[in-house]
């Protein structure tokens, strides 16, 4: 993976992830989806809501998102926040 700013990274077969202060999108071909995040101040944290990560955006719409599907997005976005060097803490509800 290759930061190209401040915001997003990119990496092999098309991978690009990109976050601002309400989601972290992920794109690997023509696949893409997206999951929920939210800022906190003390101390300066991401937020990620991981089960909003639960389907794929169209053209996949009707194709189901496996556990290991998750939890590959769910370790690329890891990967591509600590290149970034955005703190982050993963949330399950």
């Amino acid at each position: 993976m290759k930061v190209i700013n401040a915001s997003e990274v990119r990496g092999a077969n098309g991978l690009v992830i990109k976050y601002d202060q309400k989601r972290v999108s992920y794109k690997k071909n023509s696949y893409s989806t997206a999951m929920n995040v939210e800022f906190v101040l003390n101390p300066v944290t991401l937020l990620l809501y991981v089960d909003t990560l639960d389907s794929w955006y169209p053209p996949h719409q009707d194709e189901q998102m496996s556990g290991l599907e998750k939890k590959m997005i769910i370790d690329s976005v890891a990967k591509a926040l600590d290149l970034l060097k955005i703190k982050y803490e993963i949330v399950l509800q």
